[in-house]
């Protein structure tokens, strides 16, 4: 057992009544924060962690791990303060800027979070993680271009052994219009990740930008088989489907989709849509007002439903006639 805690370990074990906090040394309040962490119980950790730089402000480990706590607990303006005090201290410390770049990924600043994980990758460049997570936050900029750089660093550093590494590397190089690139990269490294839905979807997405929509829709299927619940590739394939105007298989793509994830809009408009080219009124009609409940308000679903009920009235079955 840990120094830090045998006192208040001794103490429980003998019933009698645990030491105040005030009593710890600074490296004995942290140890005790960074137990609470280990066990999941990030509210806890606060105090002793707090506590110690009440007694020692410039202990970056007691930064470090209050930073940690504060981004499980989604605070994240404290914890990239936290965080930041951490890496001004000790400014080669390899998981403190990983921690630092996640802060911000949480808080939704791309831009931060891919300079933060730049300097991680300069501190330990033989390691996947920072090149990796420092190109998808480019990607997630707006700078796909820029991202090829450190995700194909990524791929060397893990000797491609990272099946999410390669099919974010390919997602790159579609978003920047390199989807030919994409294809031959995932389609070479398939065979050493046979049970990669990620790799699979992707290459269908790539398929697709290059105008391969049969060959996105094997890749979709593909990726459907490994993951059933890959509510994207289902979407993905009843694009492709679309594309290749098989209305019918495209709704039971989107319908495969919908069930999947009911809470998403977009596979709902395309299954109206895929439901109307395939001649289902009644069953675009519904597609369209699942998604008006999902928009209340918005304008596109109600006056899509208000198209396809117009078209409706204009069928047989619709004006009551035979």
């Amino acid at each position: 057992m840990k120094t830090a805690l045998r006192p208040l370990a001794l103490a429980l074990c003998l019933g009698l009544a645990a030491p105040a906090l005030a009593d710890f040394t600074p490296d004995q309040l942290v140890s005790i924060g960074e137990s609470y962490l280990k066990n999941g119980q990030d509210q806890k950790a606060i105090d002793p962690l707090e506590q110690a730089l009440a007694l020692d402000p410039e202990h970056a480990r007691a930064h470090r791990l209050l930073g940690a706590a504060l981004t499980r607990l989604g605070e994240s303006e404290r914890a990239i303060a936290e965080l930041t005090r951490a890496a001004a201290l000790e400014p080669k410390h390899y998981q403190g800027q990983m921690l630092l770049g996640m802060a911000h990924d949480l808080a939704g600043d791309s831009t931060a979070a891919a300079r933060t994980y730049q300097q991680a990758a300069k501190l330990e460049p033989d390691r996947p993680e920072a090149w990796h997570e420092w190109g998808m936050s480019l990607v997630l900029a707006g700078k796909a271009p820029a991202a090829l750089e450190p995700l194909r660093k990524a791929r060397a550093a893990s000797k491609d052994r990272d099946p999410q590494i390669l099919a974010d590397l390919g997602y790159a190089l579609n978003a920047a219009k390199k989807s030919g690139e994409a294809v031959k990269l995932l389609e070479s490294v398939l065979g050493a990740h046979p049970k990669s839905a990620e790799l699979r979807f992707v290459l269908g997405d790539a398929r697709a930008a290059s105008g391969d929509h049969a060959g996105a829709v094997s890749a979709y299927e593909e990726a459907l088989k490994r993951d059933r619940e890959h509510w994207l590739a289902a979407y993905h394939l009843g694009l492709a489907h679309s594309k290749l105007g098989d209305h019918a298989r495209a709704a039971e793509a989107l319908e495969r989709a919908t069930r999947i994830r009911p809470e998403g809009p977009r596979p709902w408009l395309a299954l109206a849509l895929a439901r109307e080219k395939a001649g289902d009124l009644p069953g675009a009609v519904e597609a369209a007002r699942k998604l008006e409940s999902l928009a209340p308000g918005a304008e596109e679903p109600r006056k899509l439903i208000q198209r396809l009920e117009a078209a409706r009235a204009k069928t047989p079955e619709g004006s009551g006639t035979k």
